[in-house]
């Protein structure tokens, strides 16, 4: 989810970023979309400090959005406050 000029995104709190967010380190993060089909696609990174969202009114806020796709306990927020946004898209 974008918010206020950050990425928030909601992951497992014992995964590699989960570690790496409790320390505020510099993080990427990339998600892409390919449709086999039609031979298109998109790509998108995003690099910036992570942290944890631990105030109790923002993880009640978010706690509203949609529900992650992945499996597993998916509990820890985590915000990358962006200074590099960048992407492509993939055509035919």
């Amino acid at each position: 989810m974008v918010e206020d000029g950050s990425l928030v995104i909601r992951t497992s709190p014992y995964g590699t970023i989960a570690r790496e967010g409790e320390r505020s380190a510099e993080v990427a993060f990339e998600v892409d979309s390919l449709d086999d089909a039609s031979r298109t696609g998109w790509s998108v990174l995003v690099v910036g400090r992570a942290e944890v969202v631990d105030d109790p009114h923002e993880l009640l806020s978010l706690a509203q959005n949609p529900q992650p796709w992945a499996g597993g306990s998916r509990g820890l927020y985590l915000r990358l406050r962006w200074r590099l946004v960048s992407g492509r898209s993939l055509e035919r």
